[in-house]
């Protein structure tokens, strides 16, 4: 019994340590200074792959949010060792309140949309012709 639950808690311990975080994998920087009634995100990857981040929100000392600016429904992917720079209208928020942002993330590739093929059009001599033979 004792060695099963020796290899339990040795099988829990080995699984956990391999879940990476993609937290750790972002250099996160934001500032409200440069345009107050904005604000300005530099988000920089150091990971080998696709990242997204499906929060962003601006919140207060204690942790209440002031504003969600960034939902899981926006596609906001960050590419493999990629940076983007993105800017919030912040100007309608009491911004003394504003102590730090906060975000999460996690791995995932975009999906990529398929697109229709145009339909082709006829040309008139075409149509003309249809109509006689009655196509």
């Amino acid at each position: 019994m004792k060695k099963l639950l020796g290899i339990l808690v040795l099988g829990l311990l080995w699984c956990s340590a391999s879940f990476a975080s993609c937290i750790d994998e972002l250099d996160f920087n934001w500032d409200t200074y440069k345009q107050p009634d904005y604000a300005s995100f530099e988000i920089k990857s150091t990971s080998d792959v696709w990242i997204k981040l499906y929060t962003l929100k601006i919140i207060t000392s204690d942790k209440r949010t002031i504003k969600v600016l960034l939902e899981e429904s926006d596609d906001f992917y960050i590419q493999p060792f990629g940076v983007k720079y993105k800017q919030f209208y912040i100007g309608d928020i009491n911004q003394d309140m504003i102590k730090s942002a906060s975000y999460n993330c996690r791995f995932e590739i975009p999906q990529v949309k398929e697109r229709k093929k145009p339909k082709k059009k006829k040309s008139g001599a075409k149509k003309l012709l249809e109509k006689i033979i009655g196509d």
